[in-house]
């Protein structure tokens, strides 16, 4: 097992795009503090499992805390976000360097409340993905090592926003960027980490519908100072 503690900032960008009318406001959350958590189990770590021994299951976690939006009125409206994952990780490593493949489902939320009996227009994102990508690990010398991955991002849903109150036919991918430079002491490792979450939504409107916009970029931007434990050989981030 690997286990892996953080704690950062993250900020949100929702975008409308082409919105001719000026009929729904854009949205910014700036920095927010968060928290995350993951745990890895790889079999090859209890049996020698051939090709397969770089195989692993990982869970992770992410919460931002005490956050609010504020509207222009002054009234502070509670918001909720996180996001929870599961994927396979598939490592090969080769001298100093350590490739690695990744599959998985991530579910990831976002919501502004009602504060004294009202909404913002700021439509709930809920979104159920499918994850597929790569990335690299790097020993450079003295225990410092470099980590980037990249991945797409296939929502099988994204809640209320795509729902007939807002953009019932609209298409949307998303983007998975990540990198940071960490050092390994002994078991412990502590790495800083930036990571760049990119929605793109194709709104593909027609005459009636209740929002008529070309598109949504919806982005999410963070970072993370982590501290993590791992068995001595164990490859990766």
């Amino acid at each position: 097992f690997a286990f892996e503690l953080g704690a950062g900032v993250a900020g949100r960008e929702l975008t409308w795009v082409d919105d001719r009318f000026g009929a729904v406001p854009d949205y910014a959350l700036p920095a927010a503090p968060l928290v995350e958590a993951a745990i890895e189990w790889w079999p090859g770590g209890h049996a020698d499992l051939g090709a397969l021994s770089g195989l692993s299951l990982r869970v992770d976690g992410r919460m931002m805390l005490g956050v609010a939006t504020e509207t222009a009125d002054g009234v502070a409206h509670p918001t909720d976000a996180g996001s929870v994952g599961v994927g396979l990780r598939y490592r090969f490593p080769v001298e100093v360097v350590v490739p690695r493949l990744e599959v998985g489902y991530r579910y990831s939320l976002f919501t502004v409340g009602e504060a004294e009996g009202q909404r913002p227009d700021v439509p709930t994102t809920e979104y159920h993905l499918l994850r597929a990508g790569a990335g690299v690990r790097w020993d450079v010398g003295l225990g410092v090592f470099f980590d980037v991955s990249a991945a797409y991002l296939h929502p099988v849903d994204a809640g209320e926003i795509t729902s007939a109150a807002w953009l019932p036919r609209a298409t949307v991918g998303g983007l998975d960027l990540d990198g940071g430079v960490g050092v390994t002491i002994g078991e412990v490792w502590i790495a800083g980490r930036f990571t760049l979450r990119r929605f793109f939504y194709d709104a593909r409107p027609e005459p009636g519908d209740p929002v008529i916009v070309g598109g949504v970029l919806d982005q999410r931007l963070g970072g993370v100072l982590q501290v993590g434990w791992a068995p001595a050989g164990w490859g990766g981030w």
